[in-house]
C-alpha cells in the first residue's frame, strides 16, 4: 500500500490535502475534543505532513478511512470524488468526508489559501486513467 515510498511520492499532495482539511474542521467543530497525532498503522507518512496533525478520535478514523481508500485509488490523477466513477466511500464515511471538505475548503479560501481552488480545478472531470495493472476487466479484455 503505502509502504512503497514511489506511492506515498505519487498520492503525498493529496494526503497532505486531506490532513489539513480534516484537522480545520476537527478544529472548528470538535473545538474541546482531546487531540491525538494522527497515525497509521503499517502505513509510512514521514513523506506527508499527516504525522504533525492532530485530531480527535471521531476526525482519526475519517482520517485513516481517507488515507487508506486514497491509497488504494486505481486512478491517476484522482478526480474529486463528486465526478468520480468509483465510489469507494462506504455512505457514511462519504457523507462525513463530503462535510469536512465542504466546510475546509470554504474556510481556507476565504483565509487566502487560494492554491487550494487551483487543486480543486485541475481535478475537474476529464479523460480518466487507471494505474498501470488496475484497469477494470472489461477495460482489461479490449
Amino acid at each position: 500500500m503505502l509502504a512503497n515510498g514511489e506511492r506515498v511520492a505519487e498520492i503525498g499532495g493529496d494526503l497532505n490535502v486531506l490532513g489539513k482539511f480534516v484537522a480545520v474542521y476537527c478544529k472548528h467543530h470538535h473545538g474541546e475534543a482531546a487531540r491525538e497525532a494522527f497515525t497509521v498503522g503499517g502505513i509510512d507518512v514521514s513523506a506527508t505532513s499527516l504525522g504533525k496533525r492532530k485530531v480527535c478520535s471521531d476526525c482519526r478514523g475519517v482520517l485513516r478511512h481517507a488515507v487508506a481508500k486514497r491509497a488504494r485509488c486505481p486512478l491517476l490523477p484522482k478526480p474529486t470524488c463528486r465526478v468520480c466513477p468509483v465510489h469507494c466511500y462506504a455512505p457514511k464515511m462519504r457523507e462525513k468526508i463530503r462535510r469536512v471538505m465542504a466546510f475546509s475548503g470554504r474556510h481556507l479560501m476565504l483565509r487566502g489559501h487560494l492554491h487550494l481552488l487551483f487543486h480543486f480545478l485541475l481535478r475537474a472531470p476529464g479523460k480518466i486513467e487507471y494505474r498501470e495493472g488496475c484497469e477494470p476487466a472489461e477495460r482489461r479484455e479490449r
